[in-house]
């Protein structure tokens, strides 16, 4: 037979609208050709056709064996020329040597058709055979279709016929194509066992329907093995019932047709058992093959099979040792920097899935910056030490031995591989995993898994070989792909390197471990031969078979468990259903445009490597144009003209003008133009021109803003090609520097959720005139936000005074205040930093440029105590110097220094007040420098109620004299007292700014309001137990009208604390879509058919209760932080993935109701998970809604909680509205600035850190819980009395009124860590460094360690294992509150520091700033998790004050 080979061509084919369907084949056909015998099926889906798409085959996948036939382009010709009779019906054909494959020629199984649209390769033949003395009809005809269904019968002849249908004919499937076998045949082989267990349960041919899933596995057990190849360790019986869904769906659909007294399949026992066994076998089997379309792909040949699965054995499962340890309770690690973390040794080792199937370590995932879709494990011996004498004997293909083996081995268990490594140390290769905590360097495997790390290292020999021929040469260059492969198949069968004599064997298995040798030669330490021609030529055929991703061998089923710890621990969430997120279409389509390509699951090599080509043009033109560089000029020249007469002067001379025109190009104010620089010829600097000007040296020039394209700001990738941003950087230039201008639109779009779906319209219409752009036109660009990378914001542009070509330009009117503000002098006041100080005004100043004899902390003391700002009395200025040359450093002023409690003692400040000063006549003198501010000083009675423990006002009292020398304390006398009421009676500047916020906003804490319908309506989505929206409620600005919780008893504890709110315990995904349903949009809504479904079933009430658009003003909330937070070691999960896809729906809530303000709150990796994508496509979703944005990172502890407590904030507001500031922090907290990288060694942070001082001093430990009764280890008594009253002012302010204390329960610790506990000594910092090394019996009688010898082995790596089983400091502060407190936790310094306990609930509630008075719901765990999960309420409250004020402001500028 001789072999054709087809050169295929560009066929446009029809592609139908709907989805393929699968429902088998009725069992008794009516329809018959010829002789009647055969079963012919009827059609079974309709299609319309909708546009046409070209199917490309290449050479080699579309050889057939033939001896002739006709090629015939279309389908239709094709039946045409293959009729032999009329034909009734459909027409029905048979089809050969055929591939079922996609619209972009990748072959695919028949299943598939589900998913995709599949099309047809193949010869097409008539339906009968042709007589002996008649030549059949044969059509070639490639890429038609699409297959709209398939169908299976010959069920009654006990052979299978496998049917597939077009919109054209229905084709009796014979043989197919070489290149298609293997896919096929697995299809074949399902099909014949359906027909197998068919006639086993078919009465009508003999079988018995009574049978039970035993009996009915043995019956067809040797039918199958004998037609199967069934791989070796498989069972026959795991191996039908992982069909057993197939089959349970094809009898099924027999039911329709079967005779009367026939067996009826659908809700048999004996099926529906297969079918359960098949669901539940598929759940567990981690490695199952997920069948994905592939996109811009070619046709790649597949003569040869890219399947490194096919290079290992049959699958084998780990069985862990009891002794195992997890690895985070041995090494400690976590750092975002992967470099930074320890290197170990791990011996004795192997991979394992989540079903302890064995994996290869070429199934991670080769991206270090990508999360892997498949969570690897590794158990091992784990030894100390970097590993630096253990390597890879490539001469052997085995690791070799070590010399030393340290004593201290430690068998582990390891959390979740994230990359891995090979590195190159001079003759010698090594190879390395990681995971969150630490590297490790892999020595011997374990026996059982070294077939599976044996071509791993075959690839690493390879590779080794291949870099000694590259070496051999003088310029590796010489050497391309097509060479190595020649001299590689030249090795002979004793090298090492040996893999075929074949050059297409050697080139394939080079393409099968493809990533594996690019991986190793990217670590390679001659930098010519990591860029040689070789690599770079693997790297674009890998590239060309899309081979980024590796595909996976199939595994069958394991009824096993999960033998890695920490995955098999259930998740505390496991019981809520992951549903992935409900969605508008702009939120949607930003997604798919910016950020879906880059997600983890879709992420590969080629992703990579754009990602960091856009991050490093990012870096560097930030670097170029953010700091505008010097500028040439080239004013003089004579080109240059005014095109209009002049529109005004400056009263220097300077004469404006409107435009200019030279060398043809005219340039007006209001423009956006490109200024040629000396270090900027690639990508030149846009300017935004305010005006134009000829100055008294007739120099033509311009003065114009800044503008960054998209890439140059935060938003990195994640922005509009076609976007501009305006600064506030300006500076003047010549016009003859401009090179060209960019056509910029100003855009202002109509506000409110009644113009979304214009504004939509609006957007289709201009993408698609960008897209049908006319060639030579330029693009068009736009510019909506002003960007102000200093005050981490994007700003509504002031169009009212932009290019107004008067000589006005806003971004010198912002440089002029900050000139004039900085230090102005003279003698009876100073200016400093927009601060104007008086005589007999009260300042800050900062506690170390005052030398104080009186501090009693001696020099040696465990940590130096931070201190608040002195407040102090100006008192006048000591200048000797000529006011005009001062300076703030120089210049010194007199003050009287007014004492604090801390001042005196601890006890004292324990006990007092923290507004309390003292006065004293104790005069000092300091540099303006170390002025910090002004505050007052009233009487007791005038400071105005706290609701909180944020206190926001600069305000004291005194009423006590201080004398540093004796300590005594004493009645004020009545002459201070008096002076101190002058001046409270006059009308400072602190005075007039709050009378006036209060008269014209009329806003203040909550109870002030005169009318409550002027609280911002607002929704809290992710609710919790409530604690942001309380916070914001005390502040005076929002009252909660809806709510939205999932968990149960967080949404019982929220309703306890807001009677008056809505409260739905529901998925805000089944929420969004009813309320968008409801509203008649559900055509904007992308949701899954879970959710719609359940939007469908709420109940009229819960419909009737909805927030509609326009009745919400304020949208708040936490996005579940399960995947963003390092505490979460389950944030590989399925769970947790989907929890931060939570963050659109979120926006998606945003999108629909337009509020007027929107605040987001999440642990302060948000901002950097996933290289900042989440981060910036939730920027850029609220700028392309049309709102001006603000980011940045607080600290909950400078806000009157002690806790140290670091969270991410996005401010929102409307372009209508101000956009709020962010709160001043005002107590002594240590800890850096929180910074936020903007790219190009540039930071942005919210606010100033307070280690240097604030103007109250820190929350203590003492002053939070100090006054609470004792209780005992497993308290569990819900309601009790209080004993003592409230000793500190946080104790009083946190009390309130309530007279019975609730929730101070204690979980109870187990017996060994109880004895623990008690071992612990009750004094600041101790933790187990502090338990006796000594062995204690249990009340069971079993003899346990007290100290943990692991800790011992493993501290001098771990900085010392600090704070595990740690004692809390009174006078310190709590560690960040989590969810699950455990003294073996991440956070482990969870005992009180009096008492053998765990903290309790309320006083871990009072250490997040919730009054005493707060409910929580649930049990012991429930009520943790609900405290550990919300937002600190005076953080709230203080946010919640910045927003009235911002109100305030708007409603002043409308005024």
């Amino acid at each position: 037979m001789e072999k054709t080979e087809i050169q295929g061509k560009d066929l446009k084919r029809s592609r139908a609208k709907t989805k393929a369907s699968s429902k088998p084949l009725k069992r008794k056909r009516s329809e018959s050709n010829g002789s009647g015998s055969r079963k012919i099926p009827k059609k079974e889906a309709a299609s319309s056709i909708s546009h046409c798409k070209a199917i490309f085959l290449t050479d080699k996948s579309t050889t057939v064996e033939t001896e002739s036939f006709q090629f015939r382009n279309e389908e239709v010709a094709a039946i045409q020329l293959t009729r032999v009779c009329r034909d009734d019906f459909l027409p029905n054909r048979r089809l050969t040597a055929f591939v079922f494959h996609d619209e972009f020629g990748e072959p695919q199984p028949v299943e598939m058709v589900e998913e995709c649209n599949l099309y047809i390769s193949g010869l097409i033949l008539p339906l009968e055979d042709a007589c002996d003395d008649e030549k059949e009809t044969r059509i070639r005809c490639e890429g038609f279709g699409p297959i709209i269904s398939w169908s299976l019968s010959g069920y009654d002849d006990n052979s299978p016929i496998i049917w597939v249908s077009t919109e054209a004919a229905d084709y009796e499937c014979i043989k197919p194509a070489t290149v298609y076998q293997k896919q096929y045949s697995l299809f074949f082989q399902k099909a014949c066992t359906c027909v197998e267990v068919y006639r086993e349960l078919s009465k009508s041919c003999g079988g018995n329907p009574n049978l039970s899933l035993n009996q009915l596995l043995t019956a067809i057990d040797h039918s199958v093995t004998e037609r199967t190849n069934v791989p070796r360790g498989a069972s026959v019986k795991d191996l039908i019932i992982s069909w057993g869904r197939f089959i349970h769906d094809q009898l099924i659909g027999l039911d329709e047709t079967a005779p009367k007294n026939d067996t009826i399949f659908r809700n048999l026992p004996v099926l529906v058992s297969l079918r359960d066994a098949s669901d539940k076998a598929a759940g567990l089997a981690s490695t199952r093959t997920k069948l994905k379309r592939r996109k811009n792909k070619v046709f790649s040949s597949t003569k040869i099979e890219y399947d490194i699965a096919d290079n290992y054995p049959p699958p084998a499962y780990y069985q862990r040792g009891i002794n195992e340890i997890d690895e985070r309770a041995v090494f400690k690690g976590e750092t975002d920097d992967a470099d930074q973390l320890p290197h170990h040794v791990l011996h004795n080792w192997c991979l394992y899935g989540f079903d302890g199937s064995f994996i290869s370590l070429e199934f991670l995932q080769l991206n270090s910056s990508s999360v892997i879709e498949q969570q690897i494990y590794c158990s091992g011996i784990a030894t100390i030490g970097d590993g630096s004498r253990f390597c890879l004997d490539t001469c052997s293909n085995s690791p070799s031995s070590p010399t030393v083996i340290n004593a201290d081995r430690i068998p582990v268990y390891l959390s979740t591989i994230k990359d891995w490594k090979i590195e190159f140390k001079s003759s010698t290769v090594s190879i390395s995993i990681r995971t969150d905590i630490a590297w490790y360097r892999l020595a011997n495997p374990l026996t059982q898994y070294g077939p599976w790390y044996e071509p791993v290292l075959k690839t690493v020999t390879l590779a080794v070989s291949i870099a000694e021929l590259l070496k051999e040469q003088r310029r590796a260059s010489r050497l391309s792909f097509p060479e190595i492969v020649k001299r590689i198949s030249d090795f002979n069968e004793g090298h090492p390197a040996y893999i075929s004599s074949i050059s297409a064997d050697v080139e394939r298995y080079i393409f099968v471990h493809g990533q594996t040798i690019l991986k190793l030669f990217a670590n390679y330490p001659d930098p010519s031969i990591r860029k040689c021609a070789f690599v770079r030529g693997l790297r674009d055929n890998l590239k060309e078979l899309h081979r980024s991703k590796l595909v996976k061998k199939k595994i069958f089923p394991s009824q096993k468990e999960h033998v890695n710890l920490e995955a098999a621990v259930p998740h505390k969430t496991s019981e809520t259903k992951a549903m992935p997120a409900t969605t508008t279409k702009l939120i949607s389509r930003i997604w798919h445009k910016y950020c879906s390509k880059y997600l983890p699951e879709d992420f590969n090599y080629e992703d990579t490597e754009a990602l960091q080509e856009t991050k490093s043009i990012f870096d560097e033109n930030f670097k170029k144009f953010y700091c505008v560089p010097k500028r040439k000029s080239q004013c003089a020249s004579t080109k240059v003209r005014w095109d209009r007469e002049e529109v005004g002067k400056t009263s220097s001379g300077e004469v404006f003008y409107k435009r200019a025109n030279f060398d043809g190009l005219v340039v007006s104010v209001g423009d956006s133009v490109q200024v040629k620089t000396a270090d900027s010829e690639e990508s030149p600097p846009v300017f935004f021109i305010e005006y134009m000007f000829e100055d008294s040296d007739a120099r033509k020039l311009a003065h114009g803003r800044l503008m960054l394209r998209g890439y140059q700001t935060v938003l990195g990738y994640v922005s509009d090609k076609r976007e501009l941003f305006l600064t506030n950087h300006c500076q003047e230039f010549g016009l003859s520097d401009i090179i060209g201008t960019m056509p910029t639109e100003i855009q202002s779009v109509p506000w409110g959720y009644q113009h979304r779906k214009t504004n939509a319209d609006n957007h289709k219409i201009d993408r698609a005139r960008v897209d049908k752009k006319i060639k030579g036109k330029p693009t068009k660009f736009f510019c909506r936000s002003l960007y102000c990378p200093e005050r981490g914001a994007f700003l509504c542009l002031k169009t009212s005074s932009m290019g107004l070509g008067t000589g006005y330009c806003d971004s010198c009117k912002i440089k002029e205040l900050r000139n004039t503000s900085v230090f102005k002098l003279s003698r009876y006041n100073f200016t400093f930093k927009g601060t104007k100080c008086h005589i007999h005004d009260f300042v800050y100043v900062t506690p170390h440029s005052i030398s104080d004899e009186t501090d009693k902390t001696p020099k040696n003391a465990r940590s130096v105590v931070l201190k608040p700002f002195t407040v102090c009395q100006f008192l006048g200025i000591d200048q000797h110097k000529p006011f005009k040359n001062a300076d703030p450093e120089s210049t010194i002023v007199k003050l009287r220094r007014f004492f604090r409690p801390e001042d005196i003692s601890a006890d004292k400040a324990y006990h007092s007040d923290i507004r309390e000063i003292y006065y004293s006549e104790q005069v000092i003198k300091v540099p303006v420098a170390a002025v910090k501010g002004k505050c007052e000083v009233r009487e007791k009675e005038d400071l105005n109620p706290i609701p909180t423990t944020y206190v926001s006002q600069h305000i004291f009292f005194c009423e006590q004299l201080y004398d540093p020398i004796s300590g005594a304390l004493q009645k004020l006398p009545l002459q201070v007292k008096r002076s101190l009421s002058q001046r409270k009676s006059g009308k400072t500047a602190l005075n007039r700014k709050t009378s006036q916020k209060r008269k014209k906003g009329e806003r203040g804490f909550r109870g002030e309001f005169a009318d409550c319908n002027k609280f911002l309506a607002t929704l809290d989505i992710f609710a919790g137990c409530g604690g942001l929206s309380s916070g914001l409620e005390q502040s005076g600005v929002s009252k909660t009208k809806w709510a939205i919780e999932y968990e149960k008893s967080a949404s019982e504890a929220f309703q306890l604390n807001h009677p008056d709110a809505t409260v739905f315990t529901r998925n805000c995904n089944v929420i969004l879509r009813a309320i968008m349903t409801v509203c008649g949009d559900a055509d904007d809504c992308i949701s899954t058919a879970e959710a719609a479904d359940l939007a469908d079933k709420l109940e009229q009430k819960e419909i009737d209760g909805l927030p509609r658009p326009g009745d919400v003003e304020f949208i708040i909330g936490g996005p579940p932080c399960q995947g963003f937070s390092k505490m979460n070691r389950y944030k590989e999960r399925s769970w947790s993935k989907v929890q931060c896809e939570m963050i659109l729906a979120f926006l998606s809530f945003v999108d629909y109701f337009r509020p007027k303000f929107f605040l987001l709150e999440n642990v302060r990796n948000f901002i950097f998970f996933n290289k900042g994508q989440i981060f910036r496509f939730t920027l850029a979703s609220l700028l392309e809604m049309g709102y001006q944005v603000r980011f940045g990172i607080l600290e909950a502890g400078a806000y009157g909680v002690s806790q140290n407590r670091k969270r991410a904030f996005i401010w929102a507001a409307s372009p209508e509205e101000n956009l709020p500031e962010w709160p001043e922090p005002m107590y002594v907290f240590k800890g850096p600035r929180l910074k936020i990288p903007l790219g190009g060694n540039i930071h942005y942070a919210a606010v100033g850190s307070t280690a240097n001082g604030a103007p109250f001093r820190a929350i203590t430990i003492r002053d939070t819980i100090g006054e609470l009764p004792a209780v005992r280890n497993g308290a569990l008594k819900p309601i009790m009395e209080y004993k003592n009253g409230p000793i500190s002012w946080f104790q009083n302010q946190i009390r309130g009124d309530i007279q019975d204390l609730k929730d101070h329960i204690s979980k109870e610790m187990n017996e060994l860590n109880l004895l623990r506990c008690r071992k612990i000594p009750k004094r600041p910092g101790s933790d187990w460094h502090d338990l006796p090394d000594k062995q204690v019996e249990l009340s069971n009688g079993k003899v346990v360690n007290l100290l943990p010898s692991w800790l011992l082995k493993t501290a001098g790596r771990n900085n010392q294992w600090k704070g595990l089983y740690g004692r809390l400091d009174w006078a310190g502060k709590f560690p960040t509150c989590i969810t699950d407190p455990q003294p073996m936790g991440k956070v482990g310094r969870w005992f009180h520091p009096a008492q053998d306990r765990i903290l309790t609930v309320r006083e871990y509630a009072r250490a997040q700033g919730f009054p005493d008075s707060y409910q929580f719901a649930g049990n012991i765990q429930q009520k943790h998790r609900q405290v550990g999960n919300a937002v600190p309420l005076p953080l709230a409250f203080a946010l919640g004050r910045k927003l009235n004020e911002s109100i305030e402001d708007t409603s002043s500028e409308l005024t």
